[in-house]
């Protein structure tokens, strides 16, 4: 199977903190992503590193995309924060 990466970059007008949580929260990604059609937590009371979940999301093309991700490392955006708010 081919490897695929997509790489965008998103500028929002908010604190850090503000992005940092809404981002971090993919349950709730289909409030406001359109393209997310379903979110699934598979591992219920796991949050961070060990925990996975499945998403379904459907872009411009006429088909959805299934997709599963599994948590192996959790780093807070400190250093990004620095970098962009300091």
């Amino acid at each position: 199977m081919k490897d695929y990466r997509f790489i965008t970059r998103w500028r929002v007008n908010a604190p850090t903190q503000i992005v940092w949580d809404v981002l971090n929260d993919a349950m709730r990604y289909p409030e406001w992503w359109p393209c997310y059609k379903r979110c699934q937590h598979l591992t219920p009371g796991v949050t961070g590193v060990g925990s996975v979940s499945e998403y379904v999301v459907r872009g411009p093309l006429p088909y959805d995309v299934h997709y599963r991700v599994e948590v192996t490392h959790y780093v807070w955006c400190v250093r990004w924060m620095a970098e962009h708010d300091g």
